[in-house]
């Protein structure tokens, strides 16, 4: 039997990239001061070698115990939808912000846009692992181009002086609530981890100790990009911008900082970005699922997630917000496993 080549990490990172970590952790940023990026960095790699013991097992066993199939549709599907609705949240801010369209037509637009993406890839699937691609190359160049840019049109000693003088709790090390948002994101991260067990040992191989040495790097570049994009947040904050919605924050201060040309230019790379992400999202989907009658829930959900998206919006829901509530479902939902592996156990032993 011919052993498959492991896949390129590149693509798992692709797979973890996306424009609402952006926003995510320069939410956390505005609520937790600047060290919140340096935190979330630490609870990710805790989470990582916590979770390994967990995904030895799946790595090294062919036919690993599988969750029922119900429980992980179920999960697939929540997690789909979180995707979503962060995303068409983002791209009604992008639009909104960058080109003064409406709210509600712009989360429509998006969809409409993103249908019609899907609908072309659908014939021609091998052009998704070039968006993968094309989605990684975007990111890396918004995650070096963007802090850099910012910094240079305000000056790294001005930042620090206004955050001194002007905004002095957000360098403040011990801030209100830190240990919520550590337990909270470690929940939530950990739970992902062990929930991604089969597709990340699809990039690991069959050599544990080899695999681990590539998920390891992996892990290591992606927070690297966790602490490019917080560093943004912290110049926001200085700009003293009055914003409708928290999320716009970082969008209304690339609009101050910039030209119209470049202010643009950064819109629409933020947007291609969040395109893509919802697109590769619906079919990472239909890959993992293992049920084929399913192969329509990803279109169900876009509908939903676009609806609630501009609920979420009006309502004042922040991106951290969704992120944290449909984490810990998520995570709730992942302990309803053990809980069912359990009581089958007990059956069989009577």
């Amino acid at each position: 039997m011919k052993t498959l080549k492991p896949l390129n990490v590149t693509y798992l990172i692709s797979n973890w990239l996306s424009i609402s970590m952006i926003f995510l952790i320069g939410e956390a940023v505005i609520q937790f001061g600047v060290y919140a990026g340096i935190v979330i960095v630490g609870v990710f790699i805790l989470a990582f070698c916590v979770a390994l013991p967990f995904l030895k097992p799946i790595f090294s066993n062919p036919t690993p115990v599988r969750k029922p199939k119900w429980l992980k549709e179920l999960l697939l599907a929540v997690w789909l939808l979180e995707i979503f609705i962060l995303h068409f949240l983002i791209s009604g801010l992008l639009l909104q912000a960058f080109f003064d369209m409406h709210y509600t037509v712009s989360v429509f637009f998006t969809m409409g846009i993103s249908f019609c993406i899907i609908i072309f890839l659908s014939k021609m699937r091998m052009l998704v692992f070039v968006l993968k691609n094309i989605k990684f190359i975007l990111l890396s160049s918004l995650a070096i181009f963007l802090p850099t840019y910012i910094y240079l049109q305000k000056g790294l000693e001005s930042v620090y002086h206004d955050l001194l003088y002007y905004h002095p709790s957000v360098l403040h090390n011990n801030q209100k609530g830190i240990w919520v948002l550590i337990a909270v994101a470690f929940l939530i991260f950990f739970t992902k981890f062990l929930l991604q067990g089969e597709m990340l040992s699809k990039f690991a191989g069959k050599t544990f100790h080899k695999g681990m040495r590539k998920l390891f790097v992996a892990v290591i570049i992606y927070s690297t990009f966790i602490l490019a994009f917080s560093t943004m947040m912290v110049v926001a904050i200085t700009q003293n911008l009055e914003v409708n919605h928290v999320n716009e924050l970082l969008l209304f201060m690339i609009r101050k900082l910039s030209t119209p040309n470049v202010s643009h230019l950064i819109g629409i790379a933020l947007y291609i970005s969040t395109l893509l992400t919802l697109v590769l999202s619906f079919f990472l989907f239909e890959d993992e699922s293992d049920n084929k009658r399913l192969s329509r829930t990803p279109t169900i959900l876009i509908l939903i997630a676009s609806v609630c998206a501009i609920v979420f919006f009006h309502r004042q829901l922040t991106l951290l917000n969704i992120y944290s509530f449909s984490g810990l479902l998520i995570c709730g939902l992942f302990l309803l496993f053990p809980f069912f592996r359990m009581s089958t156990n007990i059956k069989k032993m009577k």
